[in-house]
């Protein structure tokens, strides 16, 4: 017999072929462990994103704008007529109707004045932004100079500055010399 047929057809052997591929379990391995890393991304982002203000959250209190109509020296006494707050030692009466009240922001967050004291830049929602530079603008025309707009959450006056003129945009800056910390959990009362 000759070497040909002793091996069959092929001369010096049959083909080789490459050897079935080895199923050790690695194939599902890998794909859980992709969609386990998977998920702990989806779980961090929805972490994040919860940790992130949005502005949508209803305040518990509403943020009010309303016009300073007179300002006295001197701490307020209680005689006075009408809604009296004091600020920085003089006694300012609110005007009773057409200012306006907002429970939600767009955002609210804390930000570094010029001078290195802090202050809390406040976005309001696009609803409302028309309605403030509309109140702004009447307040700015009530006097010389302008006239004050005070800044009441619940009951506390955060500021009452001088408005010159109407703000458009939806922005207003609360500021008047806060630590960096008490402007951010200012900011963080606001975001709600």
């Amino acid at each position: 017999m000759s070497s040909a047929h002793a091996n069959g057809p092929w001369p010096g052997g049959p083909p080789r072929t490459a050897p079935p591929p080895r199923r050790d379990g690695s194939g599902p391995a890998l794909l859980v462990g992709v969609l386990a890393l998977l998920g702990v991304a989806m779980t961090i982002l929805a972490v994040l994103t919860a940790r992130t203000p949005t502005g949508g959250g209803e305040l518990p209190d509403p943020l009010r704008f309303i016009p300073v109509t007179a300002a006295a020296a001197g701490p307020c006494s209680g005689a006075e007529a009408g809604a009296t707050v004091t600020d920085r030692g003089s006694c300012l009466t609110l005007r009773d109707s057409g200012g306006l009240a907002v429970q939600r922001l767009q955002d609210a967050r804390a930000e570094p004045g010029s001078t290195g004291d802090w202050g809390v830049l406040i976005v309001l929602r696009a609803t409302d932004a028309p309605a403030f530079a509309d109140l702004t603008a009447t307040v700015a025309g009530t006097g010389p100079g302008g006239s004050r707009l005070a800044m009441v959450l619940g009951d506390e006056l955060l500021t009452a500055p001088v408005v010159s003129g109407r703000i458009d945009g939806g922005e207003v800056v609360i500021s008047g010399g806060f630590s960096r910390q008490e402007a951010e959990d200012l900011a963080g009362r606001l975001r709600a």
